[in-house]
């Protein structure tokens, strides 16, 4: 999408904590200014959302505070991305449902998720089809931190985003949900398709 010149040197990827790997187009000063041409501004906008989504599965961190998000300056480079950029950013994430604003009517803070919850409902789905579970009911509680889903791709995410999931797939008719005392005490049972 940005395109260096072949006698330009590289720039090279850096590790921004945690083991994390900034990708090379972080390092690319084009990279922090919205861009005008469509299809270069949707594919800024893609790795954008990725390098988001990828920094906040790296660090195990569901809720981002727009305001504080480390990587929207570059200091080394000395580049920032502005205001505006931010939130066209933030827009495509919640547009393509890799985000969603915490609150209505405040972009002040985002959920991030590192899979759309349509995937995440797939991998619930599949998991439980896969080790039958279907028919039987289990707590939220037991579907992200129970000995039943060790080692599922899914176990270990925090209950917001696993209740969400399960509400994904009552939707789809492939579960009921029952209350609960706390998002983690509510049931789900899982129905065959």
């Amino acid at each position: 999408f940005f395109f260096l010149p072949p006698t330009a040197p590289r720039p090279r990827a850096m590790a921004a904590g945690g083991g994390f790997e900034l990708p090379e187009i972080y390092s690319f000063p084009p990279f922090f200014t919205l861009q005008v041409v469509d299809e270069t501004k949707e594919k800024q906008l893609s790795q954008w959302r990725d390098l988001i989504v990828a920094w906040h599965k790296a660090n195990r961190k569901a809720i981002m505070v727009v305001s504080e998000f480390p990587l929207w300056e570059n200091a080394s480079i000395g580049c920032k991305l502005n205001e505006e950029a931010i939130a066209a950013v933030m827009d495509y994430l919640v547009a393509s449902k890799y985000g969603e604003w915490e609150e209505a009517g405040s972009r002040a803070r985002c959920r991030v998720y590192w899979k759309s919850l349509d995937e995440w409902a797939s991998l619930i789905y599949d998991y439980a089809k896969e080790s039958a579970m279907l028919g039987s009911v289990y707590t939220v509680h037991e579907i992200h931190s129970g000995e039943i889903t060790e080692g599922a791709p899914f176990h270990g995410l925090e209950s917001v985003t696993v209740v969400k999931a399960l509400e994904r797939l009552e939707e789809q008719g492939k579960a009921t949900l029952f209350t609960g005392s706390s998002p983690d005490a509510r049931g789900v049972k899982f129905l065959p398709t």
